[in-house]
């Protein structure tokens, strides 16, 4: 994949597991929120920079998955009001496009895993 002329803004999605704990459910989904807002948002801006078919195509199925956590994250919601995408995740500028399927990945398998199985506990009890 090209390194991209522009850099993508990629939010910093790893954490400690004792601090995650410690963090109420709708805390740790305003902050998954932005992070995928700000990783969507990379995303979108990559995929004007690759013409490559492959990579172009690849962006354009990383965009959907991202975004359809991003929608599905909104919909839940324990305190009153919404989420507002006024947030700021710590991020970091990246120029290759491998760095925004690594923080995906990041993102997916560390703080979505776990707050979908604290999801889970909460809602089993």
């Amino acid at each position: 994949l090209p390194v991209l002329s522009c850099p993508a803004v990629l939010p910093l999605v790893d954490f400690t597991f004792q601090q995650w704990k410690s963090k109420l459910n709708e805390t740790k989904r305003r902050e998954i929120l932005c992070d995928l807002a700000l990783l969507v948002g990379a995303v979108a801006g990559a995929q004007g920079q690759v013409s490559e078919e492959c990579g172009a195509r690849q962006l354009s199925q990383l965009y959907r998955h991202a975004n359809s956590f991003f929608l599905l994250l909104q919909t839940f919601s324990w305190e009153a009001g919404h989420w507002e995408p006024s947030c700021s995740p710590h991020s970091m500028e990246h120029t290759h496009v491998t760095s925004i399927f690594l923080t995906y990945r990041q993102l997916v398998q560390g703080k979505l895993r776990f707050f979908f199985e604290d999801l889970a506990k909460v809602l089993c009890t």
